[in-house]
């Protein structure tokens, strides 16, 4: 910052000196083009000429002053932002990690996350079971079969339910084991 505050006052000083400059500049060219031969007046424009190049390197070194500070906080300024950007990966990492840590932390009443989350899954089976029974007694009851068909038909429903669970969870294994397959690469 203090860098920029002297760059700025050196550029308020230089426009100062160059305005301050001008305001005899145009007085002096016109007495010199009047009388080309009096030796004052080219002396004087002579000098002012000096101090118009004087000014004019200045400002050409100020310049390249700010064009080397402006190079040089770039860079900074790229280095950050490559920082900034590892910084968010790693944040993404393990805000990732916090999650699955999240799960395995203990709950008020002495159970990890993820067992509450499967009594909590057995719960809704339980409920979903118990209330198929009852809606397949009823209909069961209303279809009027003999005792021989009622095994049958139970003895299918046993077996499809069966084969129908080993399908499901062969599935759901397949997709948790990706997903945690997916976990450990990131």
């Amino acid at each position: 910052m203090n860098t920029i505050k002297k760059i700025e006052s050196e550029i308020s000083e230089l426009n100062t000196y160059f305005l301050l400059n001008l305001e005899n500049y145009a007085r002096v060219f016109y007495n010199t083009l009047i009388e080309p031969k009096n030796q004052d007046y080219k002396n004087d424009l002579f000098r002012k000429n000096n101090i118009l190049q004087d000014i004019d390197s200045k400002g050409f070194t100020l310049k390249n002053n700010m064009l080397s500070l402006i190079d040089t906080m770039s860079n900074k300024m790229n280095t950050m932002n490559n920082k900034i950007e590892k910084y968010k990966r790693e944040n993404y990492i393990l805000k990732q990690k916090a999650k699955t840590l999240n799960k395995d932390a203990l709950t008020a009443d002495g159970l990890f996350d993820g067992e509450l989350e499967w009594y909590r899954e057995q719960v809704k089976i339980v409920v979903v079971m118990l209330i198929g029974v009852i809606v397949g007694t009823i209909m069961f009851k209303q279809i009027n079969l003999s005792s021989k068909n009622i095994a049958i038909a139970f003895i299918i429903v046993i077996v499809l339910g069966t084969i129908f669970t080993k399908i499901s969870n062969f599935f759901v294994d397949k997709v948790n084991s990706y997903r945690n397959n997916m976990t450990d690469v990131i």
